[in-house]
């Protein structure tokens, strides 16, 4: 029988050199890897790790407020989202406020340039 995870945070293996807080997914060895611009996110690292190494995550399906890479300036904005502005996937696992298809995060605070950690909240469709 499956463990239920309770508390939102989970160890894999890295697939590849991870930084702390970047969005990752499986790798088709079942190990993580960035998640890149258009690619789904299982969680977020929090902690750097070496290939090979055991890394945790906290799930995207966790709750509560996380902690992720800009990969440029987000300008914070509220006229977009009552909740801050919109963050989507970008390349290496980063964010930014730069439009593309998938909505993942609300930003909480601004962010002054590509490799700033911001904090967001899990994007909801609005009522």
């Amino acid at each position: 029988m499956a463990v239920q995870n309770d508390n939102g945070f989970k160890a894999y293996t890295a697939g590849e050199d991870l930084a702390a807080y970047r969005r990752v997914r499986f790798n088709s060895s079942g190990n993580l890897v960035y998640a890149d611009a258009e690619e789904s996110t299982l969680g977020i690292t929090q902690a750097d790790c070496s290939s090979g190494d055991t890394v945790t995550i906290k799930l995207i399906t966790a709750p509560g407020t996380f902690k992720i890479e800009a990969s440029e300036a987000v300008t914070f904005a509220v006229s977009t989202d009552e909740r801050g502005p919109l963050l989507y996937g970008a390349d290496d696992g980063k964010v930014s406020d730069t439009a593309g298809t998938k909505v993942l995060f609300n930003a909480l605070e601004a962010s002054d340039g590509a490799g700033a950690i911001i904090e967001c909240l899990p994007y909801t469709i609005p009522n």
